[in-house]
């Protein structure tokens, strides 16, 4: 799974969803210094897209707070 959203990832730097399942994959192989840096990204793109009450900003949110529980 890892390398096929790093390859989605590679095809379109913005993949809203790509980042969000790649950090998914990260954080449950440990690496949540990388998986943070994909969830900040993700949370970046959807902040220009949409409001902030827009669920994808909000998943955004409940990810990163993943990373630190």
């Amino acid at each position: 799974a890892q390398e096929a959203f790093l390859q989605a990832i590679s095809l379109d730097p913005n993949n809203f969803h790509a980042l969000c399942y790649l950090g998914g994959t990260e954080i449950a192989m440990g690496k949540n210094k990388s998986c943070l840096q994909r969830y900040q990204k993700a949370l970046e793109l959807v902040q220009q897209r949409h409001e902030a009450n827009h669920p994808h900003v909000i998943t955004c949110y409940n990810n990163l707070s993943l990373v630190y529980n």
